[in-house]
């Protein structure tokens, strides 16, 4: 009977393999688009700068933001939440021990020159 529900097993993991193995997966075209093949008309052109300022106003989501930094950094607020340990990025610039390895200034140091590449790259084209 043990031998009959393994067999049984293996015969639907084998079929369920080869069946699914046939099947060829679509790729995404817009994953391999190149900067060398890019900017050729206006709308691309646009959706280049459009990915400028994409950096300027990401800085309103999330908790690391630029306000939400530097308000940690003085007496605006406390960092954290239920307890000491919790976001450590914020802990580390509400308590002044940043550092090279913190993740919060440098995430936003970054961004700000993911910005200035972009924009360079918008000029250069």
């Amino acid at each position: 009977m043990k031998k009959n529900i393994l067999a049984i097993a293996a015969l639907l993991t084998a079929s369920q393999l080869i069946v699914s193995c046939q099947k060829q997966l679509d790729v995404n075209p817009r994953e391999r688009i190149l900067e060398t093949s890019y900017y050729q008309n206006q709308q691309q052109a646009f959706t280049g700068l459009v990915a400028v300022y994409d950096q300027l106003g990401n800085q309103s989501s999330g908790y690391l933001t630029k306000l939400n930094l530097f308000s940690s950094a003085s007496d605006d607020h406390y960092a954290g939440a239920d307890s000491p340990s919790d976001l450590g990025d914020m802990q580390a610039m509400n308590n002044y021990t940043v550092n090279s390895l913190s993740g919060a200034p440098s995430y936003l140091w970054s961004k700000g020159f993911t910005g200035v590449y972009r924009a360079n790259v918008l000029l250069k084209k």
